[in-house]
Formats: structure tokens, sequence, C-alpha cells
């Protein structure tokens, strides 16, 4: 059987110590055959950043190193680097502020060649995200008793396309403009206030219109520093930061998930859409808008006829619990009459279009603290006043 090993790319610019980490962690990362490796240095790179490239050495990778004559800037010097997934079948695409997990390409090379004739995927993420980044609250995936899940989001923190994968996105990237990807009701608002500089802003739209899904791992294969000097992260965060695996660990066994499974799948909203939730709530997907994270606008909402939400409503059919995790799971479990609930399954109409603060109980499910206990309340006063102390009286306590 012909099997695809893809070329690795890694998309760099004007951050040497995030490239030379990066590298370190390619070095010792493990390899079937020895992969070619593009290090693609965007026109007006640093001398440092060239340096580092040209300092690396490796055995186990066959090194290219591309200078671009002139600056391209970071959407199409990203789409650029994915072009190799053209010339050699498929690509691992890198940027410099990544650290990958000692087994990312076998990962990527398992996963593209099963994936390989699926037209329904159109590209593969190494990296597992943990937070919702349109609620603005943490993320955990429902569990489907395979190595991946789908998502209609795409992923740009470690990416993997197949050759066919990323032409049929290049075919609909030509015909696309921006008035159209800002104007399309299923891509969340915070998407479409990303800049023109953003490849994943164009490619999330891509999902929604083709109705296209993105293959995601449970376990992450990379991690996003976001150090500073990037484009869209100017000062640098920890906020993309990932839980990783022991390096010395065992050599993982992948069961990918077939296409044809279709219980676990999250919408450009990362909202659950898979067969799990539609079976227990009994309502055909056709009919409702799932809405537990409350950040679908309520014209979404209204184009179906019910909708669960967080959201206040006007009326209530059934309200469900936030006790259980993850998010989806508390379907399982109605409340009685009595109960005030979280979730509300109401019709579409009756949801109200005031935006919603997180509540208490909200507030506690999502950050793991309960702040209506007594204890936590003293801590935050006890804290308060000890601040005060230092800076105001100048009294320093040791912690």
């Amino acid at each position: 059987m012909f099997m695809i090993y893809p070329v690795i790319v890694i998309a760099a610019f004007n951050r040497s110590n995030s490239l030379k980490r990066l590298l370190q962690s390619i070095a010792v990362a493990e390899y079937q055959k020895k992969p070619k490796l593009i290090i693609s240095l965007d026109g007006g790179a640093s001398q440092a950043v060239i340096d580092v490239a040209n300092k690396f050495k490796n055995e186990k990778l066959e090194i290219d190193i591309v200078l671009h004559k002139k600056n391209l800037g970071l959407r199409t010097h990203i789409l650029e680097c994915c072009n190799y997934a053209l010339t050699y079948g498929a690509v691992i695409m890198l940027e410099d502020d990544l650290i990958v997990d000692r087994y990312y390409y076998q990962y990527a090379f398992e996963a593209v060649n099963f994936y390989i004739n699926d037209s329904n995927v159109a590209g593969i993420a190494l990296y597992a995200p943990e937070f919702n980044y349109t609620a603005g609250l943490p993320f955990k995936p429902m569990r489907n008793g395979y190595s991946t899940y789908y998502m209609m989001t795409p992923c740009s923190s470690g990416q993997c396309f197949s050759g066919s994968q990323w032409s049929e996105f290049l075919s609909w990237y030509k015909n696309s403009n921006i008035k159209s990807v800002n104007n399309e009701m299923y891509l969340p608002d915070n998407v479409k206030r990303w800049p023109e500089s953003s490849w994943k802003k164009y490619y999330a739209a891509y999902l929604v219109q083709k109705q296209k899904r993105f293959v995601y791992p449970y376990e992450s294969f990379t991690t996003n520093c976001s150090d500073p000097g990037g484009t869209h992260v100017i000062n640098g965060t920890s906020n993309h930061q990932v839980s990783m695996s022991a390096l010395n660990r065992l050599i993982p066994k992948f069961e990918f998930c077939p296409v044809t499974n279709v219980e676990v799948i999250y919408d450009s909203f990362m909202e659950q859409v898979g067969s799990f939730i539609f079976n227990n709530l009994c309502i055909n997907s056709n009919e409702v808008e799932i809405d537990l994270y409350g950040s679908k606008p309520v014209e979404l909402l209204t184009k179906k006829k019910y909708a669960l939400t967080s959201k206040y409503t006007i009326s209530v059919i059934n309200r469900f619990p936030m006790a259980y995790r993850p998010i989806e799971y508390n379907i399982l479990y109605l409340l009685d009459e009595t109960s005030l609930g979280v979730y509300n399954l109401s019709l579409s109409n009756d949801v109200c279009k005031k935006k919603k603060r997180l509540s208490v109980d909200e507030f506690n499910y999502y950050s793991g603290y309960q702040i209506s206990s007594i204890n936590y309340l003293l801590r935050i006063l006890y804290d308060f006043i000890l601040s005060y102390i230092e800076k105001n009286i100048g009294i320093k306590f040791s912690k």
C-alpha cells in the first residue's frame, strides 16, 4: 500500500529563540523514515532567525532553508508553506512559536494516511484545544472511544493537510473575499473580527460553507507558546498553552475515529452537534440549535424551532443542570420543576436577546472555584487586607 510521508514546514520571521526551541523539540522526535524539513523564512527575516536556521543540523532530517526575497506577510506566507502539500502529498505546518511532542510526526503520518480518502475531512490538527475562544470559557471534548474527534473549526497551532485537502481549499479560496467571509452567519463574531492577515479566518469560513470537518486529537502533539513578537499576539500570552504528555512514555497506538461515527462533533462555535446530544434530547438536529456556551447570536438560534441554551428565556420546556463534565453530559439529567437549572430547552423565539453574564454557579463550574463559599470569600478579604497594608503602610508579610 502506498503511504504518504508529510513534509515538515516551519514558518519563521523574527523570533529566533522561538525557532530554536521548536527545532530542539523536532530534533528529539521519532521518525519512521528521513522526512524533509523546510524552514521557510519570510522576506526581511531577522539575521538571528537566519543564523538559527542555518546552524540547525540533524541526521534524522533532510533540511532545506527557503529565504523569500520579499515580505509575504503572515497569511500569504502560511499559504505558501501549505502549498508544499501539493508537491509532497502532505504537509505538517508549524509556526515558530510551537513545541512538538516526541511522537508528533508518527501521529500526523498515521492520521493523514487514515483520512486520505475521506472527502468530509479538510485537515488534521496536532493540537488539542482546552479553551473555547468564542465563549471565553474552558473546553473539554466528550470522549468517543477513539484517539480523535471532529470539529468544524480549523487549527493553526500545528496542522497537517493532504494534497487533495489543500487543493480543495485553494479552489474555494480563489473565489472567496473578505465580505463573503464576514457575512457568513455560522461564523462566530470573534472570528469575523480577526484581521485579514489571518489565513485561519478564511479556512473557518471554508469549513462552514462546505460543511467539512477538522480532525482533532484528544492528546495534544503540539503546544502554542504565543511568544512576544507575533503578528496577532504582539505581547505574548500563555493562554494557548495546553497539557503535554511525558516524552519518555510508551509509543502511542492510535485508533482514529471513522467519518461514519457522528456521535461527537463540534461546530464552528465549539458546540456539540453530534448524534449524542440529539438522541438524548429526542429532537431532530434540524429542529434545535445547540448553545450551551451561550455564545451564538439569537438571530442564529431562531433559524430553528427550538434552542438548548444557557441564555435567559421567556418560557422553558425543560431545564438541565450545570453539574457534570463534559458539558453535554448535563442533558442526561433533567431537573424537576422546583429547580432553577442553567440550560434551558425552549422555543427559539422565546430566547432573550439581552447578553447574559456568568452566574455564580456558572463561574464555579468553569473555574473550579467556589466563590459562594465563606472560606473563599474570607480568603479574598484576607489577601486584600494584606495587600492594602503592604502598599499603604509599608509592612511586608512573608508568603
